[in-house]
């Protein structure tokens, strides 16, 4: 951290030359920035025609072809994914399933179930994107003019909540993002 407690992130882009010191563009302080806040990478896929045991297989290729002092996880949009050959991979690699609240997707709680009951890795991601069994565009139009919550998840309080959680919730489920993480805190 700079002695004058600037924010990193903004120091180490700033472009006034003249108050350049041994810690501006330090690899190693970056390196170390990095790894201590940045949460998962998010591996986002839309529905697709790849059979689960395919795409996991390619799955199992990549992930162990990654460096392992970062945190990944998987977000699927295709419910004939979830079950024992993805999980199994996920878990074998110590990858996060993300389980998502969108469209097209079952339950949280079903996702869950469908993962055989267990976590795929140390930590958590849950993404609440739009009310389940609704579309995208029917959300965003519920949701405006994001002044207001509109009706809460009632899945969201129900997850699991720790130190190792971490949580996306969009607008397009609550209508306010102040108001949304204030219930959701």
């Amino acid at each position: 951290m700079p002695k004058d407690g600037t924010p990193v992130i903004f120091w180490l882009s700033r472009q006034d030359a003249s108050q350049l010191d041994s810690l501006f563009l330090h690899s190693t302080l970056f390196n170390v920035l990095l790894r201590s806040h940045t949460g998962p990478f998010l591996f986002e896929f839309q529905r697709h025609g790849v059979s689960s045991e395919e795409f996991s297989s390619r799955w199992d290729t990549f992930f162990g072809q990654l460096p392992k002092e970062f945190l990944y996880s998987v977000e699927i949009r295709n419910a004939g994914l979830l079950g024992p050959y993805y999980r199994k991979v996920l878990e074998n690699n110590g990858v996060a399933h993300v389980y998502n609240h969108w469209s097209y997707m079952p339950s949280l709680a079903e996702q869950h179930q469908r993962m055989e009951e267990r976590f795929t890795a140390l930590f958590t991601v849950l993404r609440f994107l739009t009310p389940l069994k609704m579309s995208y565009e029917a959300a965003k139009k519920r949701a405006e003019p994001y002044t207001k919550l509109v009706d809460e998840l009632l899945d969201m309080h129900r997850t699991r909540r720790d130190s190792n959680t971490y949580a996306s919730i969009s607008t397009k489920i609550t209508g306010h993002w102040h108001r949304k993480t204030r219930a959701v805190a």
